[in-house]
C-alpha cells in the first residue's frame, strides 16, 4: 500500500508497453520486472505518460540510458 492511498490520494506508474500496464492492473504486480512484490489497491498503471504526469509530484526513475527519451 503506498502512503498516497492513506491520504486518499491516487498512485500511478506508467509502463512503456501497454501489456504490462494492464498486467499490473489486473495481478497487482509486475509479471515481467518484479514478479515476487505485490503492488496495493490504491496503484494504478497506464502506458499513456500523459495520464501518470497529470499530477501534483511526479517521480521519475528510469534508467539512465533511457532519461532523455522519456523526459522528452
Amino acid at each position: 500500500v503506498s502512503l498516497a492511498h492513506f491520504s486518499g490520494q491516487s498512485t500511478w506508474l506508467w509502463a512503456r508497453e501497454p501489456d504490462v500496464a494492464r498486467a499490473i492492473n489486473r495481478q497487482r504486480f509486475n509479471p515481467g520486472y518484479l514478479p515476487e512484490i505485490p503492488l496495493g489497491k490504491g496503484i494504478c498503471a497506464t502506458s499513456e505518460l500523459e495520464e501518470a504526469a497529470d499530477c501534483d509530484a511526479l517521480l521519475v526513475a528510469v534508467p539512465a540510458q533511457f532519461a532523455r527519451g522519456v523526459l522528452e
